[in-house]
C-alpha cells in the first residue's frame, strides 16, 4: 500500500506542479510539520539535536505519494505526485516567490501519476 502525503495548496502553485513546472514542493520547519514529516524519534528533540538531525535523509518519513489539492471539497483540482524524498534545505526562490535565508523542508516531487478535476485553462 502506497504513503500519501496530503497537501492543500493555493492555485498558482497546484497549476506549475500540475504543468511539471515546480519540483519541490515546501514547509515551514514549525512543530506540525516537524510531526507530520519526520521520524517519531525527531519529535522530542530540543532544536539544536532537531537541527543536527535533519540532517540526516533517514530523520523523514518516507512517502511514496504527494496528493495535493487546491481546495478542500472532493470536486476540487487534485494531483497525485511521485515522493522522491524530503529534505531540509533551502528553497528555490522561483517556486516560492521570494528570497529567504531560513531553511525550510523540501518535499522532492517526481512524475505525475494523475490529475482529477482540473483542466489548465492557459492552453489553447
Amino acid at each position: 500500500m502506497n504513503r500519501i502525503l496530503h497537501l492543500s495548496i493555493k492555485r498558482e502553485p497546484f497549476e506549475m506542479i500540475a504543468a511539471g513546472i515546480k519540483l519541490e514542493e515546501y514547509r515551514e520547519v514549525k512543530p506540525y510539520w516537524i510531526k507530520r514529516l519526520t521520524i517519531k524519534d525527531c519529535h522530542q528533540l530540543g532544536q539544536l539535536d532537531l537541527m543536527k538531525a535533519l540532517m540526516h535523509k533517514n530523520s523523514f518519513e518516507k512517502y511514496d505519494i504527494v496528493r495535493f489539492r487546491n481546495g478542500y471539497a472532493k470536486k476540487d483540482p487534485e494531483v497525485d505526485v511521485v515522493c522522491k524524498g524530503i529534505h531540509y534545505g533551502y528553497p528555490n526562490e522561483d517556486w516560492i516567490g521570494f528570497l529567504t535565508q531560513n531553511w525550510y523542508f523540501c518535499i522532492e516531487l517526481g512524475e505525475i501519476i494523475s490529475i482529477k478535476n482540473y483542466t489548465n485553462k492557459t492552453t489553447t
